[in-house]
């Protein structure tokens, strides 16, 4: 036997030529069993001592175990180590796991006992993890174990293989397992311990089962549908889906309970369904089978589901009660730090906006003073006397001369100037409230508003027919030019025109589109003497076309004359 034993790795995805490296231990120390993750490697020694390296040789740390070590696991960043804790009590083995982070040294689960359980009277034969990270264990005795966090973080059986094996001697080696499809991945071992390497063994799939109590019937299997979808690490809760895959279990198991007259049973299935809706269903549901009693149990469950749900509701509310004054004077806190040198986007945006704001409103304000000032005439003596007081304004009155152009009393300008309301000019200023206020379709009034309403269309038509200016009448015009464009004949159009018929003949069964097509083609290969010809023809039709008409629109004006 050797003293010396080397850590030989090679590192496949390296970067640089360096793909191997190996490191020789102390004296007397025998590597016993390796593992290794994503970015690292570890061995654990007949010395109790486990050492880690990263996947380029760094020694990243060491540790010892409490007893020999039994076999080692990893996966991503995670290391699993069995290991003997003491000795054997009778056929029972005292064997110990530890599982940590191979990277930062840390436990991962850390109210996991470090008792490892196994079959009494068997051999510990596989150890690994799951596709989903779980670890798992596989003893000669064909029980499959996987570690959940489901009572404690304790080890769940899934599987009995000697369930599935014809014959006693047949025995199954693990390679995998799947949690989420439930299967176990293996290579059958007829007559044999280990599976042979000549020929290549063919891998099977075993079904996970968990070996429940009555397996054949029909409640049993939907137990086991049950403990499946509660299982945290296996199946989501937190989808919709399979919330609802649970709660139609329960139903089914509901149902069941019902019909065997298990009332008892019944209502402990309907608390553990997770929203009031299917208990109200399963209340329903009893009713209509005439189970009073049972009816009745379910609404008193109904009602305490209720109340526990408004007595979570107010203790969060008591919740921010309580630390709404400590997050206020925080927040103050640091408003009163930041103050002074921190201002808010939004702030300075606010703030542009306000600014942008003033200015159109000064514009808006100095534009409809302009046009006031052009749209009257006043003399200058009105002109210089701007900086008269409120009290003078009677006088300033007195001085304004009638403008040259009539306004409209019923236009609403934008923005009214100060000085048009001082002068009277704005026509809502003088409205009442019995004007403003809408009125119902179909009122009428009394007669004080009808004949009001009366006097105010007879302004209105005075106003409209004194403002309204003279119709011009416009004399026909004597001998009017008719001017028309002159159509222009092409020289394409003149030859194509002359040669359709014969074209149509040739290709009786082509559409008009193809015809012109066939005309284009021979027009291009025509040479330039041939269209000259038909150019001097297209110009002559034109001038032939021009004189028609200008001598038909001479004989229509001598008609309109006459």
């Amino acid at each position: 036997m050797y003293d010396i034993s080397t850590l030989v790795c090679l590192h496949f995805g390296a970067w640089d030529n360096s793909k191997e490296w190996s490191t020789a231990l102390p004296e007397k120390e025998i590597i016993k069993a390796i593992a290794a993750g994503t970015s690292w490697v570890a061995a654990a020694t007949d010395k109790f001592n486990v050492r880690v390296y990263s996947i380029s040789g760094i020694q990243l740390g060491i540790f010892c175990l409490a007893g020999p070590v039994v076999a080692m696991s990893g996966y991503d960043d995670i290391l699993m180590i069995v290991y003997h804790r003491g000795m054997p009590f009778g056929d029972n083995q005292q064997l110990g796991v530890k599982i940590i982070n191979a990277r930062k040294g840390v436990t991962v689960y850390k109210n996991l006992e470090s008792v490892m359980p196994i079959t009494p009277g068997s051999k510990l034969s596989w150890l690994g993890f799951s596709d989903e990270g779980l670890p798992v264990t596989y003893d000669t005795s064909g029980i499959v174990r996987v570690l959940q966090s489901s009572y404690g973080f304790s080890w769940i059986p899934v599987l009995n293989t000697k369930q599935s094996s014809k014959n006693k001697s047949d025995t199954y080696w693990a390679i995998g397992l799947n949690g989420n499809a439930r299967q176990l991945r293996c290579i059958l071992c007829k007559a044999a311990t280990y599976p042979s390497t000549v020929p290549r063994p063919v891998a099977t799939v075993l079904p996970l089962q968990i070996p429940l109590c009555e397996v054949d019937t029909d409640k049993t299997s939907l137990e086991e549908r049950y403990i499946w979808n509660n299982n945290s690490k296996f199946a989501k809760l937190h989808e919709d889906g399979n919330v609802k895959e649970q709660n139609a279990t329960i139903m089914k198991l509901f149902a069941l309970a019902c019909k065997s007259d298990r009332e008892v049973r019944a209502v402990e299935l309907c608390d553990l369904l997770s929203d009031q809706h299917t208990i109200s269903l399963a209340i329903k549901y009893a009713a209509r089978n005439r189970r009073m009693i049972l009816a009745q149990k379910l609404e008193d469950l109904y009602q305490r589901r209720i109340e526990v749900d408004t007595d979570n509701v107010e203790e969060e509310e008591e919740e921010e009660i309580v630390l709404e004054p400590h997050r206020r004077k925080f927040f103050s806190d640091v408003s009163e730090l930041s103050r002074d040198s921190y201002v808010s986007p939004i702030a300075k945006r606010n703030k542009e906006l306000m600014v942008n704001d003033g200015i159109d409103t000064i514009r808006r304000k100095n534009l409809a003073k302009n046009a006031e000032n052009d749209c009257r005439f006043e003399p200058e003596e009105v002109k210089n006397s701007s900086l008269l007081s409120n009290g003078d304004s009677s006088e300033r009155k007195g001085r304004i001369m009638p403008s040259l152009e009539v306004s409209n009393p019923f236009k609403v300008s934008e923005s009214p100037s100060k000085s048009s309301r001082l002068r009277g000019m704005s026509y809502f200023d003088n409205l009442t409230n019995s004007d403003i206020t809408p009125k119902r379709r179909g009122y009428v009034g009394n007669a004080t508003e009808q004949k009001r309403e009366v006097v105010k269309k007879a302004k209105i038509q005075r106003q409209t027919k004194l403002f309204d200016a003279p119709k011009e009448t416009t004399k026909p015009e004597q001998n009017p030019v008719v001017t028309e464009k002159k159509n222009k004949i092409s020289s394409f159009t003149l030859w194509f025109e002359s040669i359709r018929s014969q074209l149509e003949k040739e290709n009786p069964t082509a559409a008009h589109r193809e015809i012109i097509s066939i005309a284009t083609k021979k027009w291009r290969q025509m040479n330039a003497d041939e269209k000259k010809i038909w150019s001097f023809k297209a110009s002559q039709d034109t001038a032939d076309l021009g004189e028609s008409q200008n001598s038909l629109n001479g004989s229509i004006v001598t008609d309109s004359c006459t």
